[in-house]
């Protein structure tokens, strides 16, 4: 496969898929009866149903190829030439598409290591009107890499799938939507109820996840389990970002962004300033945390946040209070990336991620939201 062409790649992802009508006929009447309603009642809004879904293809045999054959690969395509093993699609293992376009899936398909597998593997875009069903709302699309799914179901107007991982393959999954809000939520849970992820899937036709794992010895035998979100330090009072959003979030940071699970569901840490406003945010699953700086405004001293954040162990989100900043930048609609990458800014917010692309800066600060307030 590693000869293989782009264009190869291209005639795969349309080839047909003769049994995707007969296992979706099901899940086609439930759709089309929602269609017929024009809104959802609270009472359906809240129910818990079970939702058929289809793995339209998969492989039970893939694993990611070395560094040193992706690295090869990228480079013997021109489009790719230069690009690094650092994307989002490299270290992440779930990717879900609201948005269908055959270029949208180039570069995960290369990026990720998937052009590895055989042609045949692409089969989820036949027949004639699945990739018009992805774009008008009606159908997902999920890429599950060394997992599998169990089951996915309706519940509190978002998605819940159940998924268990594998030592190898990858599945490409599509589930008929009940509902046309904005953005679509899923919630990724492992078997014994443990939180993965969380994606909120914006206008971008692509959000990912990583979904971390340990192998634990249990007796004489090996199994994997899961860990939990962030295991809290006892007299710590740290919370992680997503326990702030939940709160209703502060009196200045009033916006919630599509973060990577690793930091969703890590520590936060705020330094307030008589101008601005920081906040780093360590990832999830540290082996420990720094206590917060106890006295005075500051949580945790700059100069240990800046080694996290060096060391690609945090981001650090910025927000501007002065009249000078707001009438200079506040009207702002376009991303300012700085200079030597890893940071931009979006009228007074600022985001630094030396380890992330602009691309995905520019994905997270574009996502920004209103936190739900509290009654």
């Amino acid at each position: 496969m590693k000869g293989r062409s782009l264009f190869s790649l291209t005639i795969g992802l349309t080839i047909l898929c003769t049994c995707y009508e007969a296992v979706f006929a099901e899940s086609t009447q439930t759709t089309q009866h929602l269609n017929n309603s024009k809104h959802l009642t609270n009472t359906q809004a809240q129910s818990r149903r079970r939702i058929q879904f289809q793995i339209c293809s998969e492989s039970q045999s893939w694993v990611r190829p070395s560094e040193t054959e992706q690295i090869a690969r990228l480079k013997s395509l021109p489009r790719y030439a230069g690009h690094e093993v650092n994307s989002r699609f490299w270290t992440d293992n779930l990717f879900l598409f609201t948005s269908y376009g055959l270029s949208a899936r180039h570069e995960p398909i290369f990026m990720s290591g998937l052009w590895t597998i055989e042609d045949s593997a692409f089969q989820c875009y036949k027949p004639q009107g699945i990739s018009q069903k992805i774009n008008s709302g009606e159908l997902a699309e999920v890429w599950l890499l060394q997992h599998k799914v169990i089951r996915v179901e309706w519940q509190e107007n978002r998605y819940i799938m159940v998924v268990s991982p594998v030592e190898k393959g990858v599945q490409f999954i599509q589930f008929p939507r009940v509902e046309r809000q904005f953005p679509l939520i899923l919630k990724v849970v492992a078997e014994n109820g443990t939180e993965l992820a969380t994606l909120s899937a914006p206008g971008s036709p692509i959000v990912t996840a990583r979904l971390a794992r340990v192998k634990q010895a249990t007796g004489n035998s090996q199994m994997i389990s899961w860990p939990q979100n962030v295991a809290q330090q006892p007299n710590s009072r740290l919370i992680t970002w997503r326990e702030f959003v939940e709160e209703g979030g502060g009196r200045y940071i009033q916006n919630d962004y599509d973060l990577p699970s690793e930091f969703r569901n890590g520590y936060v840490y705020f330094n307030t300033g008589a101008s601005v406003i920081g906040a780093y945010i360590l990832k999830q699953g540290l082996s420990s945390y720094p206590p917060r700086k106890v006295g005075g405004q500051q949580q945790i001293h700059p100069d240990i946040g800046d080694k996290y954040l060096k060391s690609g162990k945090a981001i650090f989100f910025s927000w501007s209070l002065s009249n000078g900043s707001f009438q200079r930048y506040g009207k702002d609609t376009e991303i300012r990336s700085h200079e030597k990458g890893g940071g931009g800014c979006l009228a007074l917010t600022c985001l630094e991620a030396p380890f992330m692309t602009n691309e995905q800066i520019s994905r997270i600060l574009r996502s920004g939201r209103p936190i739900p307030q509290k009654n």
